[in-house]
């Protein structure tokens, strides 16, 4: 017999396991770890360089005045960063 139940189950376990894989949900749990208060959808990463959106202005300030250390720390972790933005 099939159960629709597990099917769900699964597919959910999958998403949630390749969200925690992505490279913006890497670079918020860094980010928190040097307590910026990041979440997944304020990152965008293309091509190695980082943005944000939805981030206030002095967050974003804080954020550019150490960007540097955050690099290098990133680049440490194993993320290719060239840039933020």
């Amino acid at each position: 017999m099939y159960n629709g139940d597990m099917a769900i189950d699964i597919k959910q376990l999958l998403e949630k396991k390749l969200f925690n894989n992505t490279d913006e949900e890497k670079i918020a749990t860094l980010m928190s770890q040097h307590s910026y208060n990041l979440k997944r959808n304020n990152i965008t990463v293309n091509n190695g360089i980082i943005s944000f959106k939805g981030v206030p202005s002095p967050l974003r300030l804080t954020i550019m005045m150490k960007k540097n250390a955050i690099i290098k720390t990133l680049n440490e972790k194993g993320l290719h960063v060239r840039d933020i933005i």
